[in-house]
């Protein structure tokens, strides 16, 4: 996201009475023209108005921002941005994970792009940490095997593109703790863009869905889903770790739809499936709605 301009597009803010002059319609809609082979030349009392009223709509259009993006930041402990032009704290996310003033279960904003060296790989160690990247903020390699590391448990990434991490040991995100979610993120030019060294993680991003339970290795590529096998013992780990619910998550209707019909050996078939999803009217299902869902069917789980 682009930092906020430093200055205003002021002039002519205090003009009034005989000084400032409304275009007439049709001139609105025409513009300044040829006259005779000749450009016309504005009176100073339109480009007043231009000028006064352009300035006041900056005036009310940036009330509105500074709002939003108040109550955004008010939801966060921590920003990380641009220090000399808005509220961030710190410069790179690096720092702030290394503050004894971020405490476990903080909330971080990262607002600005950056580049990833050895010595500037963001290292989360505290446990219940999440992290929310503003639209489009890249990380990018520069000199490092990856654009972040989980060494705790239950943390959040959202969000957030990495990009060029493409070297042979290479990795967007190392996760080396458990029960950690990474959901959203983008991985451009990582051929391995996710090193799960932990337990029940859970990722959902545009190339990869990966549940948290024993689903044959833990992790279903989008791309062959359909080629993916469960077995009878596969289908009482999606029941009782993803069903039951060890995430307090929505799941998308689309999402469950996707999931079951494309496997190619799925517990249940796709009519049954519908049947399920049929009876409810909502578009997300939460934990409770899937519990109730499967335990009011007679259908068996193998």
């Amino acid at each position: 996201m682009l930092s906020k301009p430093l200055k205003k597009p002021e002039f002519a803010i205090k003009a009034s009475g005989a000084d400032i002059v409304e275009p007439s319609t049709s001139k609105k809609k025409s513009g300044w023209q040829l006259i005779g082979g000749i450009p016309e030349k504005p009176p100073y009392q339109l480009f007043n108005h231009l000028h006064k009223y352009t300035y006041e709509w900056f005036q009310y259009l940036e009330t509105i921002t500074d709002n939003i993006l108040d109550n955004q930041k008010a939801w966060f402990n921590t920003i990380v941005g641009d220090t000399s032009n808005d509220s961030s704290r710190y410069e790179t996310l690096k720092e702030a994970l290394e503050d004894v003033d971020v405490l476990p279960g903080s909330r971080i904003l990262v607002t600005r792009n950056e580049t990833i060296n050895a010595d500037s790989i963001p290292t989360v160690t505290k446990e219940d940490i999440t992290i929310t990247f503003n639209s489009g903020i890249t990380f990018s390699k520069g000199i490092a095997s990856t654009g972040l590391i989980l060494n705790a448990d239950r943390c959040t990434v959202s969000m957030g593109e990495f990009s060029g991490f493409n070297g042979n040991s290479d990795h967007g995100i190392e996760i080396n703790g458990n029960n950690n979610t990474i959901i959203g993120s983008n991985f451009i030019d990582c051929p391995s863009p996710i090193q799960d060294n932990g337990l029940d993680t859970l990722i959902i991003t545009k190339d990869t869905v990966k549940l948290p339970g024993n689903i044959s290795g833990n992790q279903l590529d989008v791309s062959t889903v359909n080629t993916h096998t469960l077995t009878a013992s596969d289908s009482i780990e999606i029941q009782k770790d993803i069903l039951d619910g060890k995430r307090d998550v929505y799941y998308k209707r689309s999402d469950i739809d996707s999931l079951l019909q494309s496997i190619s050996q799925n517990t249940y078939t796709q009519s049954e499936v519908n049947a399920f999803l049929q009876s409810i009217s909502q578009s997300t299902y939460t934990r409770s709605d899937i519990n109730t869902m499967f335990e009011n069917s007679t259908l068996d789980c193998v």
